[in-house]
């Protein structure tokens, strides 16, 4: 009975976020973000009422694909809008991507002694592997603007760091649980920016 509510929940928020990459299009040329923000507050209700394992059931019954997969595609969506306008200021798609990322911590903080429970479906991995990827690439643009930037503004670079500590362990969870593609993107990632340290310092000055 309670999956049937969340579905019919879930079917009447989806016009309001799938397809991401058009309703994110909408939004910025205009319409109002609201709706979609409403959409990820749902997925986030219905989030705190299951388990993974069903959150992602759920929309199978309907789509060919599950409700992690659209969580992560939606959520990739908001990182992308957020490094393109690359702003200080709090937008509609900051505020989408806090309630996306609090779904997620939901989903993946184990409630039982074991952790069986926050387990994700294969498919569900995928998705959490796609989303960490995104993730990192808009981490890294971020410090190396920060980096680039010569305002020397230290109170937003606080600010900035700051705000990505409280993000940190919400990101560990779901590198957490796609390990095994997440550890060699991070592998890969650090062996290349330790190459290009290396080629800085030996170059002859």
């Amino acid at each position: 009975m309670q999956e049937n509510h969340l579905l019919q929940l879930l079917s009447g928020i989806l016009q309001w976020i799938d397809p991401p990459d058009v309703v994110s299009k909408g939004i910025e040329e205009g319409k109002s973000e609201s709706e979609m923000l409403d959409g990820c507050r749902a997925l986030l209700s219905i989030a705190t009422a299951t388990t993974p394992f069903v959150f992602d059931q759920l929309l199978k019954s309907i789509r060919p694909y599950g409700t992690l997969t659209l969580l992560s595609t939606l959520m990739c969506e908001v990182v992308k809008v957020l490094m393109t306008n690359n702003t200080d200021e709090e937008t509609w798609s900051w505020e989408a991507r806090d309630i996306l990322l609090d779904t997620w911590t939901i989903l993946l903080v184990p409630t039982d002694g074991n952790g069986d429970d926050a387990l994700l479906p294969p498919e569900g991995k995928h998705a959490a592997a796609n989303l960490f990827a995104m993730i990192v690439e808009s981490e890294l643009k971020v410090a190396s603007a920060s980096v680039a930037n010569d305002d020397g503004d230290s109170d937003y670079l606080q600010a900035s760091i700051s705000a990505m500590d409280e993000r940190l362990s919400s990101y560990a969870l779901i590198a957490r649980a796609a390990i095994d593609a997440t550890i060699p993107l991070l592998t890969g990632l650090f062996s290349e920016r330790f190459a290009r340290l290396h080629q800085k310092l030996d170059r002859p000055r």
